[in-house]
């Protein structure tokens, strides 16, 4: 087993100690040795008294370190204590704060719930009444346009029956003008004027009657 020398005031002591233990043993006997320098020249004749003066410096100082010890673990306990108070009060905060969380996504999923739904439905009136309105307009358009081809018809026939009457007239010119041939060559003279201006006026009325027919009816069909 290694010995070392250690000096304590006027003395030298040799202490064994374990393998590779040299170094800790020789700064143990210099802080034996600052201790006893404290003595002084208050050193008492015997040198155990010495050591025991020593020893109770180095025993004072070892209580002092271990009331700081003390002190210093009681205040990291109460600054444990505070932390642990603090974090189970965050804690309960971090829980309210996520059911306030959870209430507001509730409360905002059924406001837009509801206000998907309310668009919805006054789309779905908006639509109703979109195809309402073009249903009617388009009874309406069809109502129009069986109106107009009754007009339209109304014209046809008006126009069929003028040149009906047109073809009349020129049919009954024509006789007269065939009557009024037959009459020169058998007489050698003109058709009495008389009855040809009555056959003439009578064309002239028939033709203003089919002229106001038609007028009448394209009146009508306006």
């Amino acid at each position: 087993m290694p010995e070392i020398t250690i000096k304590i005031g006027p003395r030298s002591y040799n202490v064994a100690c374990g393998e590779g233990e040299q170094e800790k043993v020789a700064a143990l006997g210099e802080l034996i040795a600052e201790q006893y320098a404290r003595l002084g020249t208050a050193r008492a004749a015997r040198e155990s008294q010495n050591l025991l003066f020593t020893a109770l410096f180095m025993a004072d100082e070892l209580t002092d370190l271990r009331s700081r010890v003390e002190d210093a673990e009681a205040g990291a306990d109460a600054k444990m204590a505070s932390f642990r108070a603090e974090a189970q009060e965050a804690r309960e905060a971090l829980a309210k704060a996520q059911q306030n969380l959870r209430e507001v996504e509730d409360t905002t999923a059924q406001s837009i719930e509801t206000a998907v739904a309310n668009a919805k439905a006054d789309a779905a009136k908006d639509i109703e009444r979109t195809l309402a309105k073009a249903e009617q307009e388009q009874v309406k358009n069809g109502g129009e346009k069986a109106e107009l081809k009754a007009e339209i018809e109304i014209l046809r026939k008006a126009e069929a029956r003028a040149r009906e009457e047109v073809q009349s007239l020129k049919a009954e010119l024509e006789d007269l003008r065939e009557a009024n041939a037959k009459q020169h060559d058998l007489f050698v003279s003109p058709i009495d004027e008389a009855s040809m201006a009555t056959t003439l006026e009578a064309l002239a009325d028939k033709a203003e009657k089919a002229a106001a027919a038609m007028e009448s009816s394209a009146k009508a069909a306006d």
